[in-house]
């Protein structure tokens, strides 16, 4: 069983659009610019009155964008497995995605070699010491020790 709301274009208060479109046209530079946001705002009202809607929102006071899942129809009935199995889907989903992300990001040279490398302010205290030893060349510790973590994980 599908409990989300889908959409068509019948499904669409037309009339909505352009009065809506019409009344937030001074706050756009442009006609198509108000009825591109009309056609969002009615949009998400629609589908959020037929049933489960999944919507994105973006939190005023941390400019942070969430996921949402929602629903203004007070007529909608959803058993609890059903709501069950939509909302460990999606957090199953996600998991997945973040799992992915991150076993992408591990398997790349650049982010082991970050891993390796030495602190910012040891770096530069290595230098300092090379700079005064008269070694800023290959043979110096920094120059080494970079050498052998970009030998260790090449391109």
């Amino acid at each position: 069983m599908n409990i989300f709301s889908h959409l068509n274009f019948n499904d669409m208060n037309k009339s909505k659009v352009m009065t809506l479109a019409h009344s937030v046209k001074s706050h756009f530079p442009t006609f198509a610019d108000a009825l591109r946001f009309a056609w969002a705002k009615v949009k998400i009202s629609t589908k959020l009155n037929k049933g489960l809607c999944y919507f994105t929102f973006t939190k005023k006071s941390t400019g942070e964008e969430r996921d949402a899942l929602g629903t203004t129809n007070f007529d909608f009935t959803i058993t609890l497995d059903a709501a069950e199995t939509a909302a460990t889907k999606a957090v199953n989903d996600a998991a997945t995605k973040a799992a992915n992300d991150k076993a992408t990001l591990e398997a790349t040279y650049g982010w082991k070699r970050g891993q390796e490398y030495a602190s910012v302010p040891d770096q530069l205290d290595q230098l300092y010491k090379d700079m005064v030893a008269g070694k800023l060349d290959t043979t110096g510790t920094w120059a080494t020790g970079v050498k052998a973590i970009k030998d260790k994980h090449p391109k």
